[in-house]
């Protein structure tokens, strides 16, 4: 028979050195996951907005505005984070709270901007103020030979930025308004002294324009001594070519021009009873002719025109020589 206590022994001391062994882990992992299990909040305010963000450590770099997305509002400047009454900077490292949320407020101030009016080197006002603040826009008063024409660039009501704006000066010119050719009216960009739109028969008025065909209104720019000129456009007329009581075509012309004649002929007709050399005065018929007008059979008026202008010049020539003769008898009879 054998002994087996020994063994027995050995068996249960080696069960309870693992069985703490064992027990030992367990008190470390639960006292691992609970200290893992802690976690930190910080909150940022900007504004009327709040960014959250959940930590497990207790510390931790504060972040600037463009990392949470955020943005400076118009006309001011971030100064920092507001911690607990201290100003700190982005960047910072911070220790979180573990009994709350550990909060940062945005702190902005106001940029003061400088809007500055002058005339040449000289300032006329210099204006400081934060963004949005009302702008009191100065006034220069006319000079003998120029005008106050504002300031440039265009000054804002309210102050945007810093600004500086020049002095605009427009110099006196004169101004001349013609009708025809001729003036009748003189004055400067300061009087103007413009007549009244003139007229004219069968026109119409198109307005009065200066030497480069730009068209004088209330916004226009004087940059120079000006003539104004009288434009008319002159009305449309309406020419109806018939053959008997057939309407060919019709055409249009302005007032005073001429008509080109058509180029074919209606069948059984072989001229047009009008001159195209002459200028349109009115509305106007051209009829069909089945026979060619005097002055166009090349035997007719024109050629009795030319026949009496060549008698009145010869004529012109005989009286002349009749005359020097009769001076030269006298002249030898003296």
């Amino acid at each position: 028979m054998i002994d087996i206590t020994p063994h027995k022994k050995t068996i249960g001391t080696f069960a309870v050195v693992m069985l703490a062994i064992a027990l030992a882990g367990v008190v470390v992992a639960t006292s691992e996951d609970s200290e893992a299990a802690t976690t930190y909040e910080l909150a940022y305010k900007v504004g009327g907005s709040t960014y959250q963000e959940t930590f497990f450590v207790n510390s931790t770099e504060l972040k600037s505005l463009g990392a949470l997305g955020a943005s400076v509002p118009t006309g001011q400047k971030f100064d920092g984070w507001d911690l607990g009454g201290v100003i700190v900077a982005p960047g910072s490292t911070i220790a979180l709270s573990a009994s709350g949320t550990t909060t940062v407020t945005a702190i902005f101030s106001d940029i003061i901007y400088t809007v500055t009016f002058k005339d040449g080197s000289d300032v006329i006002s210099d204006i400081s103020g934060k963004y949005g603040d009302a702008v009191t826009i100065p006034t220069l008063p006319d000079t003998a030979t120029h005008l106050f024409g504002g300031w440039e660039p265009t000054p804002s009501a309210t102050i945007k930025g810093d600004a500086v704006y020049q002095a605009v000066w427009n110099q006196i010119y004169t101004v001349s308004w013609k009708v025809g050719g001729a003036v009748v009216e003189t004055g400067d960009i300061l009087t103007l002294n413009k007549p009244v739109d003139p007229t004219m028969d069968r026109h119409t008025f198109s307005g009065w324009f200066d030497e480069k065909n730009v068209k004088y209104s209330a916004t226009y720019k004087f940059t120079q001594d000006t003539i104004f000129s009288a434009v008319f456009i002159p009305d449309t007329l309406t020419v109806t070519y018939m053959a008997g009581d057939e309407v060919v075509m019709t055409d249009t012309v302005l007032y005073g021009e001429k008509i080109n004649e058509p180029s074919f002929m209606p069948d059984g007709y072989v001229a047009w009873d009008w001159n195209f050399n002459d200028p349109v005065l009115d509305d106007l018929v051209i009829n069909a002719l089945t026979e060619a007008p005097p002055y166009r059979d090349g035997g007719g008026m024109e050629l009795a025109w030319t026949l009496m202008v060549v008698f009145l010049i010869l004529a012109g020539v005989m009286a002349v020589i009749i005359i020097k003769t009769e001076m030269d008898k006298k002249k030898n009879k003296t």
